[in-house]
């Protein structure tokens, strides 16, 4: 073997190397870019939930064990927030991500809006759908997590998807009715 063979043969590996290194990298940044977008998606649907549970949670509610449960669920949503927040802040590399700007909750339920229990089945309805619709996207944003190696990301979505699927049941028990 000549040496100007050994030399094109050795540039030939080194270009493979770096051409599929390259390729890993820009995988890698799709995989980054991807789940940034669905963690922003996740934020708006967060976002839409809140508002829900807010209108629902401002409406009289004759049940306590409702209202209560209704609170319950407009505090984690509130979480799911600042949750997602914080794992778009470390994707990007910033520590000290902006917090959720929320609104405080009234002291109680009883100086809410008086509403009809047809409407308040209504949004219970609404709720229920924005629930499942909130199991499969999330869905998602786990896999997609799992794919780049966002580990954090992931498992903060697990927990996440598992009370979306709890407030699903719940819920489900409850249009039934």
């Amino acid at each position: 073997m000549r040496h100007t063979d050994h030399v094109t043969i050795t540039s030939a590996r080194c270009i493979g190397w770096l051409s599929h290194a390259l390729a890993g990298k820009f995988e890698m940044a799709n995989e980054r870019q991807y789940l940034m977008t669905l963690l922003q998606s996740a934020d708006a649907i967060e976002q839409d939930a809140e508002r829900l549970l807010r209108q629902i949670h401002m409406c009289s509610v004759a049940d306590p064990p409702l209202a209560t449960r209704i609170s319950v669920c407009l505090e984690e949503t509130i979480r799911h927030r600042d949750s997602i927040s914080h794992c778009i802040g470390r994707i990007e590399g910033d520590e000290n991500s902006p917090q959720v700007q929320t609104q405080n909750l009234p002291a109680s339920v009883e100086t809410g809006i008086e509403a009809s229990q047809e409407s308040l089945d209504a949004s219970l309805t609404e709720l229920y759908r924005e629930a499942n619709r909130g199991i499969a996207f999330y869905t998602s944003v786990v896999v997609a997590a799992e794919a780049g190696g966002f580990f954090e990301t992931r498992l903060v979505c697990d927990a996440i998807l598992s009370q979306k699927s709890s407030m699903a049941n719940w819920l489900s028990d409850l249009v039934r009715q």
